[in-house]
């Protein structure tokens, strides 16, 4: 039993069957869900992954079964039972993927995050809030308009057309600057260095370089090669080498100071200082005259000639070393352990005392060892006894035992007393040696 609709309110039902029914029946007159999908007559199967097509057959659709959107367009993805959530206008040329490789035309960016582009020649820009890369020696080409921030240059091979700044370094337009080795330049900041007007080399601390046309004004030159100057005042000049001076007439007024004359061929020594004459001075006088005021050992002379000297006052001999007790030797004559006392005097002129003891013998000696060592030449030596007391033997009688020089030689003198002593008597000896 079949119930069917033709187009009114009112149903009816039919005993026959469906398939008896001939006509048509428009969508109008079918009620929603009034053909269940088993009744539809089609090839293939249908299910939630088929799709009935025009020409009465169920078919899966090509491809994966979906496609994702961007959320911010307000489309869900479509997985076969899902719906799309909202509708969909489809342009009229290729959809742009996320990952191919396509080139888009007519398209205006707002606001886009480019990574690593490659921009070409832009036909226009403003890089305003851009920020640059240093500058290294794979920079190549122009900066045509090199402003804003400053960029840090390593080296750049050129930079040319408007005036360009790079970390201070400014290039007016239409200039080159071209660096073509590593460079590096030091010192202090707004310090202007001028080039010179035409082409040259620069002059450095250490380079050997040849100046030409320069005036150097107060220089300091150290150890100068001077060459042949034309002209020069060496008012302030010393240390002149004396092998280096040209043999002429030296000016008047220049002091030579602790010069090695040597031998000179003539001069005059009127204004000349004469050092003190002492017994190291050798040589001969050669031919001085008039009064000179020569001192020697503490002796002023009046008068030189060439034979000697001469109207002297006095003649001093206490010029010599003062001698001590090791520098006599009594023999045995004198007793057991005299005394030996130093009075006065040097080597050259002396007085001593001897105290004889007990055990004396006859003519005792003393021997002197010259305390300034070795004469040039053997001196002459004058003595005599000091003492006038008569011997404890003999009192109030006049004392005639007297000293003798026995023996001299350059280094020693031997002075014999010419008697015998007296136990705990003193016996007094004085002498003068001369000589060279």
């Amino acid at each position: 039993m079949q119930t069917i609709h033709n187009g009114d309110t009112t149903a009816f039902t039919v005993p026959q069957a469906f398939t008896d029914l001939t006509g048509s029946v428009s969508a109008g007159q079918l009620p929603s869900g009034g053909v269940p999908i088993s009744n539809i007559s089609a090839t293939g199967t249908a299910s939630s992954s088929t799709y009935l097509r025009g020409d009465g057959s169920w078919s899966t659709p090509s491809g994966s079964g979906g496609m994702t959107w961007p959320s911010a367009a307000g489309i869900a993805v479509y997985s076969g039972s899902s719906t799309w959530g909202t509708s969909l206008t489809a342009p009229a040329s290729a959809i742009v993927g996320i990952s191919d490789s396509q080139t888009l035309t007519n398209k205006t960016l707002t606001s886009p995050v480019l990574t690593t582009p490659a921009l070409g020649t832009p036909a226009s820009g403003a890089l305003t809030n851009c920020s640059f890369p240093t500058l290294n020696q794979n920079t190549t080409g122009s900066s045509g308009s090199c402003t804003g921030n400053s960029a840090t240059a390593t080296t750049a091979s050129a930079c040319s057309g408007n005036s360009a700044t790079v970390t201070g370094l400014v290039i007016a337009s239409g200039k080159t600057h071209t660096v073509n080795n590593s460079i590096t330049l030091a010192g202090t900041d707004s310090t202007t260095m001028t080039f010179p007007g035409t082409s040259d080399t620069v002059v450095t601390l250490t380079a050997t370089q040849t100046l030409t046309n320069k005036t150097l004004t107060s220089p300091t030159l150290t150890t100068p090669a001077l060459g042949t100057p034309a002209s020069g005042t060496l008012t302030n000049c010393s240390g002149l080498p004396a092998a280096n001076i040209v043999a002429g007439t030296m000016a008047s007024g220049m002091t030579f100071v602790a010069p090695a004359l040597g031998t000179p061929a003539s001069g005059t020594l009127t204004n000349c200082t004469f050092p003190t004459l002492n017994q190291n001075t050798t040589g001969t006088a050669g031919g001085l005259t008039g009064t000179p005021a020569i001192t020697v050992a503490g002796i002023t002379c009046s008068s030189i000639t060439n034979s000697g000297v001469s109207a002297n006052k006095r003649i001093t001999a206490h010029a010599g070393t003062v001698p001590t007790s090791t520098s006599f030797a009594l023999s045995s004559g004198w007793g057991t352990s005299p005394t030996l006392t130093i009075v006065e005097g040097t080597d050259q002129a002396c007085q001593i005392t001897i105290v004889a003891k007990a055990t004396v013998g006859a003519s005792p000696t003393v021997v002197y060892t010259f305390k300034d060592g070795t004469w040039t030449q053997v001196p002459i030596v004058v003595c005599n006894r000091t003492d006038a007391s008569a011997a404890a033997a003999a009192p109030g009688a006049t004392v005639t035992n007297q000293w003798v020089v026995t023996s001299l030689s350059a280094t020693a003198v031997t002075f014999t007393f010419n008697g015998t002593p007296v136990a705990n008597n003193t016996y007094g000896l004085a002498w003068i040696a001369m000589g060279t």
